[in-house]
């Protein structure tokens, strides 16, 4: 698919937030959907087993599993989930590393704890990328057909 580039200035905003599933669900297309996993079974989508999806849409889905098991104390104690979390920071690492994003951040120098501790916010630096409203509308367009 080509796509034009597109500039995303990264900001710190409400959304998004560790408690907002509705921010999060809005992130997929509509009638997008992965099964969680179960001990049996890797992840399937909700039609066929030969659906196929923009990586992004699965990655995005990791995010939030990973989100959603941070918020269920307990959770590193269940197998299952804790093979999903291997699999959804492996998938992650992949995807980041497959398209590293080779924008420059301004650091900043934060107090931690009694510590000065030097990292880079990443908010408030523009961003070159794909135009993600055109993968969106294609799968989409794509979710209907099948």
């Amino acid at each position: 698919m080509e796509l034009d580039p597109v500039v995303l200035m990264t900001v710190k905003d409400e959304h998004y937030s560790m408690e907002s599933d509705s921010d999060w669900e809005s992130l997929f297309p509509n009638g997008f959907s992965i099964a969680p996993i179960t001990p049996n079974s890797g992840p399937a989508m909700s039609s066929t087993a030969t659906t196929k999806v923009p990586s992004v849409y699965n990655q995005l889905w990791c995010l939030n599993q990973l989100r959603k098991a941070y918020m269920r104390p307990g959770w590193e104690n269940d197998q299952c989930r804790d093979k999903q979390v291997h699999r959804c920071l492996n998938l992650l690492r992949q995807g980041i590393l497959c398209n590293g994003d080779t924008t420059l951040e301004p650091t900043i120098t934060v107090d931690h704890q009694g510590a000065k501790v030097t990292g880079a916010s990443g908010y408030d630096v523009k961003h070159v990328c794909r135009d993600w409203t055109k993968v969106r509308a294609a799968t989409e367009q794509r979710l209907v057909d099948v």
